[in-house]
């Protein structure tokens, strides 16, 4: 049975994806792809990585284990997905965010508080099951950003 913890970060999951759609999709095409900087990420490669990011977070809340090939394969697996059209673009982050909610309801609440161990230190898997969605709202605001660059009057 799912408590109020997995339901509430399952609705935020699920809410965070829909903004995060929403906002890149308003953008010009020509300007999801346009860096404000050229130190500065395009809209498409941080919604890739929020697609990417899901996934590889559904896994671990199931699997309690990091990846050992995870930084090994990223570049590749982000230049893969940053190449998709929008419409499949959209689709793998429905999927994803769909993925990270499954996982999150198979969570028994008595392992809320188990630390997992990843390459930077140890976390609960419950902030874990809480980062696609902390995720997809950042990268909202940065894409909401170039938004209100995009439309700036010059």
């Amino acid at each position: 049975m799912t408590n109020e913890a997995q339901s509430f970060i399952s609705e935020t999951t699920t809410k965070s994806s829909a903004e995060l759609i929403e906002a890149y999709m308003k953008l010009p095409e020509d300007k999801q792809i346009w860096k404000p900087a050229d130190t500065a990420r395009t809209a498409k490669n941080q919604f890739s990585e929020c697609c990417l990011i899901n996934s590889y977070i559904a896994d671990l809340i199931v699997t309690q284990k990091f990846p050992d090939d995870l930084f090994a394969k990223y570049p590749d697996e982000l230049a893969r997905v940053e190449n998709l059209d929008n419409e499949s673009l959209i689709a793998m982050l429905k999927e994803s965010a769909n993925e990270v909610n499954v996982s999150i309801q198979k969570v028994e609440s008595e392992a809320l508080n188990q630390e997992i161990d990843l390459p930077w230190g140890t976390m609960k898997l419950s902030a874990i099951m809480a980062y696609p969605s902390w995720n997809m709202a950042y990268h909202l605001g940065q894409i909401n950003y170039i938004a209100s660059i995009v439309a700036s009057p010059e």
